[in-house]
């Protein structure tokens, strides 16, 4: 039997890891400040982070680029749709009203990754709590988007299909297609 197989991987002694992890930090800092609108340089960095946290979740080194390109990919389509969403329902004046929102949300997305990822490479031992709180900040994020969101396009009764297709099309349509490309991974 081979020693090294005994051996368990632990992200923090992993080079490649530390020094994606330190980017990411060093590449938050402009993009706070600097990059008030959402574009390819605010999904390259939140991607990276969010594929980090996935292939720390999933412990296993080989996935990096795996977790990387499923999170960047799972952030571009809702850009992507997003856009063609508020394109065919909404005007012009409530998409710039919804925005900085929105900002903020993928601002408290990097914080979380970053929290996570911080915590567990330089304090503590994973344990079994610390992803299911991210988890749910994560969904709380995104409830606290919802409420937002929901004044600023769905002020009738009518918009209630409107706001079902966005749910649907941003929210429920990336989770599956992300939960297929993993069953069909394994």
């Amino acid at each position: 039997m081979n020693n090294l197989s005994l051996l368990q991987y632990t992200p923090s002694e992993d080079p490649l890891f530390v020094c994606l992890f330190m980017v990411c930090m060093i590449l938050f800092v402009p993009l706070l400040f600097f990059c008030r609108k959402r574009s390819l340089p605010w999904y390259l960095p939140l991607s990276l982070f969010g594929g980090l946290t996935l292939r720390y979740l999933l412990n296993d080194p080989s996935l990096l680029y795996i977790s990387w390109l499923t999170v960047l990919s799972y952030y571009l389509y809702r850009a992507i749709m997003g856009r063609f969403i508020n394109w065919v329902f909404f005007t012009h004046e409530k998409i710039l009203q919804w925005e900085p929102t929105y900002n903020i949300s993928l601002r408290i997305d990097y914080i979380l990754f970053g929290l996570f990822l911080s915590w567990h490479l330089f304090y503590a031992k994973p344990d079994m709590w610390s992803p299911s709180v991210l988890l749910y900040g994560l969904i709380l994020c995104r409830i606290w988007l919802y409420f937002k969101t929901y004044p600023i396009f769905f002020s009738k009764i009518s918009s209630c299909l409107h706001f079902f297709v966005y749910l649907c099309t941003l929210e429920v349509t990336p989770m599956l297609i992300i939960s297929t490309l993993f069953s069909i991974t394994e």
